[in-house]
């Protein structure tokens, strides 16, 4: 164990978040799918989307909404030797577009900037103006990306370049919700989806991603996630998905406010995987 200081977590940011959850709990809203028209997923890491919200996917493709998704990062750092990167990346590529084919989706807009540089200064220009260019391409009502306080950094500065990139975009922010969802993070349960009928799809689409469950027990995360979740969506739900949706305009003037691309910031992670 590393025996460098851990950066400090802000006590009134965290006393916000506490009373943020506890509205989100109270005022939640039963919904059967976000409001969307055009929905574009903003991942850091191929199956992040399909771990943390698959479920409100495969709702919104049954319900005929456009859906396109993005993976900023190669996925390389899940193979355990350095010499075995590039397959690994190579791999993730090849899953990825697999999940969307199966879908019968457009193939996901694969960005694949190596993990491990994506927050660095010199990269951030390019990748912004590639969202930026794809969003106003796009043009997305709906843009799901993974929660501001996520405990992987990546997830977190997925943020930062989602918030510079929007009001490049040439959208009007007013027409445009974002909608945080759960990967690494409890979300604060603002929208609550029912995901009963769709979570043995669900799981389908996460055991496709077979590099990764060699890694991890996604399908017994993903499983043991959603059912208990489920008491919040009704007492004939079993299994769902918490969001905490924002205005765009508010979600970047938000991002703006939090420090997510510092590198105290960056070095606050917290390892899930198996030692």
């Amino acid at each position: 164990m590393s025996d460098a200081p851990r950066p400090r977590i802000d006590a009134g940011v965290l006393a916000a978040f506490e009373q943020e959850f506890m509205r989100a709990f109270v005022w939640r809203k039963v919904v059967e799918r976000p409001a969307a028209t055009r929905a574009l997923f903003v991942a850091a890491h191929a199956d992040d989307v399909e771990i943390g919200c698959g479920g409100t996917v495969l709702k919104l493709i049954d319900a005929q909404v456009a859906v396109r998704q993005v993976v900023l990062t190669d996925g390389r750092l899940a193979a355990a030797r350095p010499e075995e990167r590039e397959a690994m990346a190579r791999t993730r590529a090849e899953e990825a577009k697999s999940v969307a084919a199966h879908l019968m989706l457009p193939p996901p807009e694969l960005f694949a900037v190596p993990e491990g540089e994506l927050a660095q200064p010199g990269r951030e220009a390019e990748i912004v103006a590639r969202l930026a260019r794809l969003l106003g391409e796009f043009r997305p009502d709906a843009v799901f990306v993974p929660y501001f306080f996520d405990q992987h950094p990546d997830h977190r500065y997925a943020n930062h370049l989602l918030a510079r990139a929007l009001p490049a975009s040439g959208l009007d922010l007013a027409t445009v919700t974002v909608y945080a969802f759960e990967a690494w993070a409890f979300v604060p349960p603002a929208l609550v989806v029912d995901i009963t009928e769709v979570l043995a799809e669900k799981l389908r689409l996460v055991s496709l991603y077979r590099s990764q469950l060699a890694l991890t027990p996604y399908l017994d995360l993903v499983d043991q996630l959603g059912r208990p979740r489920a008491a919040l969506a009704g007492p004939r739900a079993g299994a769902a998905e918490f969001f905490q949706p924002f205005g765009a305009a508010d979600y970047v003037a938000r991002a703006q406010t939090l420090d997510l691309s510092s590198p105290q910031s960056l070095a606050l992670n917290v390892n899930v995987a198996p030692s």
